[in-house]
Formats: C-alpha cells, structure tokens, sequence
C-alpha cells in the first residue's frame, strides 16, 4: 500500500510540474518560435488508466525530453527552407497530446492538419513509444 500512496504523490507532483510549469513554457517557447499563440491540449483522462507506475512513467515522460522538447527541437532547427517554415509555423495554433495503451505500440502517431498538429503516444514506454525526431520533424514538414 505504501508503493501505491508514494505513486500517487509522484503522480500529483509530475502533473503540477506539468501544468505549472513545463506546459505553460513550452506554449511561450513554442509562440515565440511560431510567432503567434499556441495552445497545448493534453487528453488527462487518456493519462489516468492503466498501474500507478504506468500513470507515473507516462506522465514522466511528457514532462522529461522525449514530448515536448522534441517538439521544439523541431520547430527550432527544422530542416526546411525558411520560407516553408514560415508556412509551417503560421499554420500550426494547438497541439493535442493523447497517452496510448502501452500495448499500442505500434498505434504511436502524430498528424498536422487543420492548424493542429496530433500527437499520440505510449508514453508509459519511455523514448520506445515516442515519435522519434526524424519522424515527428516528417510530420510536421508534410503538414
């Protein structure tokens, strides 16, 4: 029982970390790159299923460097022209992040249509069930 209150406090703490913190700049990173507001949408519900630890190690992951670092890596040193990029940058206004299964591995995606740049992911799986840079960098140029 203890494992399980210690998972819930690593659970609260990470998801604070989340809204206090590392969400808010990444929107002021990701705005100024973009040159207009971003909002970023986080599907919570998608985080709360599965084992604590599971719930821990996901949220882990999107707060650590594989989510939205990754995203700003992109954004930041895209491989494009500059007036594509520009393009780019102009059309994307929100991203929405949504936690898989961690038996979805083979389901981990990300789309950009419509100004909305879609990430799902098995993040319970660390790096593994991420979009790895030269993929989420395809995603976000063919957009």
């Amino acid at each position: 029982m203890g494992d399980s209150i210690h998972a819930l406090s690593q659970i609260a703490s990470i998801y604070n970390q989340l809204m206090d913190v590392v969400i808010p700049e990444t929107e002021k990173t990701l705005s100024s790159l973009l040159g207009g507001e971003l909002v970023i949408d986080v599907d919570w519900n998608s985080f709360k299923s599965g084992p604590a630890q599971d719930q821990v190690k996901s949220l882990s992951t999107l707060s650590g460097k594989y989510v939205f670092k990754r995203i700003e890596q992109v954004f930041r040193e895209g491989s494009i022209d500059e007036q594509a990029r520009r393009v780019i940058f102009k059309a994307v206004g929100e991203i929405k992040i949504k936690n898989l299964k961690s038996g979805n591995v083979l389901k981990v995606k990300g789309k950009l249509k419509n100004g909305v740049l879609r990430y799902e992911g098995c993040f319970a799986l660390g790096a593994t069930g991420c979009l790895d840079l030269p993929s989420l960098r395809k995603i976000v140029e063919k957009g």
